[in-house]
């Protein structure tokens, strides 16, 4: 049985990989901007440490080129995480659960309801896989000969079927209705105001 706690515990995951991926986004738009500006202004490619010490606009160059990454690598984990299996292939026992979307279809008491959830975002398998397939890969365990591929479109449509499925399940019984919910537009907003204060 799917208790309040943990659907509540699941949003907040949610919601929280929404963020870094609405914040990672507007910092990727503004600093390719500024990227592409000092590109076009610099037409050297050797400078020395002090100039660039001394060079503010390089600094933000600097800066955003890791924040920009680390952002990216925060997305990916926290998503990544809400489609992993229910439990680990060495959990035998079934004793160590993973707060992912399986689980929470797995604890729902209404089978049709879990089956519409989990066919929906079947859909989106080549979005979940890839994310996947780049978190084991890359960011995990830094895989030698993997190649680094494209995470393919439909990040905004997966979190908004996520945010359908938890409106249906928050719906489907009376003590789910006080568990805390997705906003995406305020998340996006929130998230563009945020960086643009920043810049």
């Amino acid at each position: 049985m799917l208790k309040t706690k943990t659907l509540d515990d699941f949003i907040n995951q949610v919601n929280h990989a929404h963020k870094q991926f609405c914040i990672w986004y507007c910092v990727q738009k503004k600093s390719a901007k500024r990227i592409d500006d000092w590109v076009k202004k610099h037409r050297r490619s050797f400078f020395t440490t002090e100039e660039l010490s001394q060079n503010k606009e390089y600094l933000h160059t600097y800066f955003l080129d890791i924040v920009g990454t680390s952002l990216q690598h925060g997305f990916i984990l926290s998503l990544a995480r809400l489609f992993d299996p229910a439990y680990a292939n060495f959990d035998k026992k079934k004793k160590n659960p993973r707060l992912s979307l399986e689980y929470i279809l797995m604890l729902l008491d209404d089978a049709s309801l879990a089956q519409s959830i989990d066919n929906r975002i079947k859909g989106y398998k080549s979005t979940t896989d890839a994310i996947k397939k780049h978190r084991d890969n890359f960011l995990v365990h830094n895989t030698v000969n993997f190649k680094i591929t494209k995470i393919n479109a439909g990040i905004e449509k997966l979190f908004e079927e996520l945010d359908n499925a938890i409106s249906e399940i928050k719906q489907s019984k009376t003590h789910f209705a006080n568990c805390r919910s997705i906003n995406l537009k305020d998340t996006e907003v929130l998230s563009r105001c945020s960086v643009d204060e920043i810049f």
